[in-house]
């Protein structure tokens, strides 16, 4: 892999599973500079802040993650393309891992007036979070490329620009090498439905807004949900435990990172 593996106290970056770098220690200072650049962020996507704004923050992050041995430029020079940036950690991530895995990756930017690492067309870089140890991963079929993709928006929750998103997919593949299904109800349940018939889709997108914390019954502790819709356009709160017996064999599924 490539990226940050997360432990309870710390994390190593590395490129093709060869360390970059000393292991760095997630201290109290470090955990402070994640949350505040992650509560900038919300703040920036809600106050729908200009593009510099978010340039900024992922010079900031950029920075943070580079240190003192530069191993992020170091990562940048001996990585492959296209570069998927990986952000693993255990599946009971510590507070501290917590910090470093909610972190806004997406955003990075290079220093000295450098822009979004997602946007030089050559990097084509990606980033991926995953808790607990990887699975095998299947092998792609001979065909098309297969996605599905549904936008949630819930009555109240802010309105997400989800056809721009699906014409950037179609942008990336091109349409003549990619079968797109598109779900428009945003409900869990009728997009499962969708898969069914279909026979299942390789790859499964849902842009939607989501809340780390609800708290899904009284008294229970809060989980991370995404914010999807019921049979009436109303919320309907979804963890990962609804949502994946959904999706049949979709190998992946992805959501936009919303505040």
């Amino acid at each position: 892999m490539t990226g940050l593996v997360v432990d309870s106290g710390g994390f190593e970056m590395l490129v093709d599973d060869d360390r970059v770098g000393t292991r760095r220690l997630l201290l109290a200072d470090d955990v402070a500079v994640l949350e505040a650049l992650s509560a900038r962020y919300v703040r920036a996507v809600q106050a729908r802040s200009d593009h510099e704004v978010f340039v900024d923050l992922g010079r900031e992050l950029f920075a943070w993650l580079d240190g003192d041995q530069g191993a992020l430029h170091t990562l940048l020079e001996r990585a492959a393309v296209p570069l998927v940036f990986e952000v693993a950690g255990p599946r009971s991530p510590s507070a501290a891992g917590w910090a470093l895995l909610r972190a806004p990756f997406e955003l990075l930017a290079r220093p000295e007036g450098g822009g979004f690492l997602a946007a030089d067309g050559l990097l084509r870089f990606a980033v991926v979070r995953r808790l607990g140890p990887a699975g095998p991963r299947p092998e792609l079929g001979g065909f098309r490329l297969g996605v599905a993709f549904m936008a949630s928006a819930p009555r109240g929750q802010r309105e997400l620009d989800f056809e721009a998103e699906e014409a950037a997919i179609l942008a990336a593949v091109g349409d003549a090498r990619i079968d797109l299904l598109v779900e428009d109800t945003g409900d869990p349940e009728q997009l499962g439905q969708r898969l069914a018939e279909s026979g299942g889709m390789p790859v499964v997108h849902v842009s939607c807004h989501g809340h780390n914390r609800w708290v899904v019954r009284a008294g229970a502790p809060g989980q991370p949900v995404l914010m999807m819709e019921d049979d009436t356009g109303g919320d309907r709160p979804t963890t990962a435990t609804d949502l994946v017996p959904l999706l049949g064999t979709a190998r992946g599924w992805c959501s936009s990172r919303r505040a």
